[in-house]
């Protein structure tokens, strides 16, 4: 969708690629999630922003099957949310409930702290989550690895570039790069 390319663009400042599409269903009694960052965190202010979270809603959210929750603003803090606050399990004063309908898209800045809440009802909340970073930084799933040549051959040149898998692009080393792992250096096995 070009509004998805052109407003993560316009975040990143830069040239972007997916990193990874995941898919989201928080089944009941579960969905809980602290209060984190999907990217690392900016330390100074002129630091670009690289990266961006798409939801694509497939159900319509409500107070009680998990809706997202966010703390509007946050995304121009530095460091990490526990930098700024003690327990990132708990409801934070600012954060606001997020509701949408089923068709409806979210994209929201990569640094924005924001967390699933739980799903008390067991009514389905499902989403596909698109991660889309700056060009520069190696993909969350490695592309150009995991993809089969046959589906490599079926994509449009777009998509092959918003991919990162044309022959062109540069091969990352690792199978997969994320927050995830600054997250487990920060804070050992309890996040793991």
């Amino acid at each position: 969708m070009p509004e998805i390319v052109q407003t993560s663009e316009y975040i990143i400042q830069n040239n972007i690629k997916i990193g990874a599409v995941d898919f989201r269903d928080p089944l009941i009694g579960t969905g809980k999630q602290a209060l984190h960052i999907d990217w690392l965190p900016r330390k100074k202010r002129n630091d670009a922003y690289q990266s961006v979270l798409v939801q694509i809603i497939l159900d319509d959210t409500n107070k009680t099957n998990g809706p997202l929750r966010v703390v509007p603003g946050t995304h121009k803090k530095l460091g990490w949310p526990d930098n700024y606050i003690k327990d990132v399990n708990k409801n934070h004063k600012n954060e606001k409930l997020v509701f949408l309908k089923k068709g409806s898209i979210i994209i929201i800045n990569g640094n924005l702290w924001h967390g699933g809440t739980g799903n008390i009802s067991g009514k389905k909340r499902r989403i596909i989550l698109i991660d889309i970073r700056n060009r520069i930084l190696p993909q969350l799933l490695n592309q150009k690895k995991y993809l089969s040549s046959k589906v490599k051959n079926s994509l449009t040149d777009f998509q092959k570039y918003l991919l990162g898998v044309r022959e062109i692009d540069t091969t990352q080393k690792q199978k997969s790069y994320g927050s995830g792992h600054a997250y487990r250096e920060k804070y050992g096995k309890k996040h793991n």
